[in-house]
């Protein structure tokens, strides 16, 4: 295999996508139900075992970075790439540990000051919310019917799970999992231009590259990622306050799960009017990767979203060039790269904000 098919096949294992699977507890849906019976009680996370030999990831990586020659552009994205993987392996073995949190802070950053005191205010609000009147099948029709209109041509497996809290696109796979529970109407606007309109769209234009990297994804390309994806939900008004009050949640959760057991981030957020589900969802994440959840200790994952979103705002209001963002799963850190990379196509996919 060449240096791209031997990145990629490292990636599917330890990059991104496979580490959010390695953060799903196995026993998520047992440990909301107790939550829910007893609002004093931390779960107790049981995590999938690595399914990948440690001693043979950490011998390729260090293989791979070897042959690879970074005196050109795209010698050090792929180095660049490997750093990023390091990370990624580190977080999965670090899982349940007292190293877990600085793993994470690399890969996602703590929430900005500026943020905190914002989420401060605005989580405490009290805001008007939509009926959630969409059933998770009408969910999966919906994604079925916004992929044709996006023109995407290849069939996604799109599956309903209890097992999961949030919707997991796992494009690589071109599979779709759903959760189990109804949602507003204008969130499922914003669900089809973030999860299709960006992440899917993102991906197929990717495949169309004459570069792994723009299909793999770049460097830290989650930011762009989710933040793009934002930008897009706003553009389409699905950006309630509603969905503003749940994304201070998170960022009041984050900044708590640091120092505060499980139990006490969760009352916190009930106290402010989230339903028992929402205040679960926001203590979990922040809670992900932990086993005893009433410990020290944060996950930072959901601020790769705040973060991004600021990230992408910043490169489009200084003029970058929208297209670029559309071209694979890119990052707006390496747009000056891309940028000098020869054959570059320009995005056959684009997402349709006519929802």
């Amino acid at each position: 295999m060449n240096v791209g098919e031997r990145l990629r096949e490292r990636n599917g294992q330890i990059g991104h996508t496979a580490w959010l699977k390695f953060l799903i507890p196995e026993n998520l849906k047992e440990e909301r139900k107790k939550v829910f019976e007893n609002p004093l009680y931390n779960p107790q996370f049981k995590y999938p075992e690595v399914s990948f030999d440690r001693r043979e990831i950490k011998r390729e990586l260090k293989v791979l970075r070897e042959e690879i020659d970074d005196s050109d552009i795209y010698g050090f994205l792929q180095k660049e790439l490997i750093n990023n993987l390091e990370m990624y392996f580190n977080s999965i073995l670090a899982r349940g540990s007292e190293d877990f949190q600085e793993i994470i802070e690399k890969l996602c950053l703590k929430p900005a000051q500026e943020d905190v005191e914002w989420a401060k205010e605005f989580y405490k609000k009290d805001v008007e919310k939509e009926p959630a009147v969409v059933s998770p099948e009408t969910v999966a029709e919906e994604f079925r019917s916004y992929l044709r209109t996006c023109g995407i041509e290849h069939e996604y497996s799109i599956e309903i799970s209890d097992k999961i809290a949030n919707i997991i696109v796992l494009e690589d796979e071109r599979k779709i999992l759903i959760p189990k529970k109804y949602r507003s109407l204008s969130a499922l606007k914003g669900l089809k231009v973030h999860e299709i309109g960006t992440h899917v769209v993102c991906y197929e234009n990717g495949c169309l590259q004459p570069y792994a990297l723009f299909s793999i994804g770049f460097p830290f390309r989650y930011f762009t990622s989710e933040g793009l994806a934002l930008v897009n939900e706003e553009r389409v008004g699905a950006q309630t306050d509603e969905k503003r009050k749940k994304r201070a949640g998170n960022i009041i959760a984050m900044v708590m799960a640091e120092e505060n057991p499980f139990c006490d981030i969760y009352n916190v957020l009930l106290k402010a009017g989230f339903s028992k589900e929402e205040a679960f969802v926001c203590a979990y994440h922040s809670k992900r990767g932990l086993c005893d959840t009433s410990k020290k200790g944060a996950n930072f994952l959901r601020n790769v979203y705040v973060a991004g979103r600021k990230m992408v705002k910043e490169y489009l209001d200084s003029g970058g060039d929208e297209e670029i963002l559309y071209t694979g799963r890119v990052s707006v850190q390496y747009i000056s790269h891309i940028k000098q990379l020869d054959g570059v196509i320009q995005p056959k996919y684009k997402p349709n904000f006519d929802v």
